[in-house]
């Protein structure tokens, strides 16, 4: 009868030991499944995010003396390939215009990460949009500035 009641005791310990850990084990697969979401939800915001953060487009002194006026500008993914490297800038012309452009991409320590060059045309009180496509390996990040000169 001893024996008996001894099995039966180890039986409800032992069980008892496994179901705290199998309900341990669920808690910690719980919090690290909300961790993961948590982690997967701010690294999505801050992706949105720093589509939005991109610093103005800077036109040159003399540029902008020669009457053109930077309107709006968009980044975009290039269909040809590569992440957030495809400028489309909107110019608006207070004079006749007709020449070749230089634009810099400077990070935020003010380096240069890429340039290209665009032909401009364009007529007195006209605006138009323009594309400038960079290399598949070049992205214009947050905080990075657009120099046109």
């Amino acid at each position: 009868m001893k024996y008996k009641l001894l099995i039966v005791v180890l039986m409800v310990c032992i069980l008892s030991a496994c179901q705290r850990s199998k309900d341990k084990t669920q808690d910690a697969i719980s919090a690290e499944v909300v961790e993961k979401s948590e982690t997967e939800f701010v690294e999505a915001i801050s992706e949105d995010n720093n589509k939005n953060l991109v610093s103005k487009v800077q036109l040159s002194q003399e540029l902008l003396k020669k009457g053109l006026k930077p309107l709006k500008y968009t980044i975009k993914d290039n269909p040809a390939g590569g992440n957030n490297n495809l400028l489309t800038l909107s110019i608006s012309f207070e004079n006749d215009f007709n020449k070749i452009l230089y634009i810099n991409i400077l990070d935020e320590n003010g380096l240069e990460t890429a340039r290209a060059k665009l032909e401009v045309k364009g007529e007195k009180g006209h605006a138009d949009y323009f594309d400038v496509m960079f290399r598949k390996d070049v992205e214009i990040k947050a905080k990075s500035s657009i120099l046109v000169e």
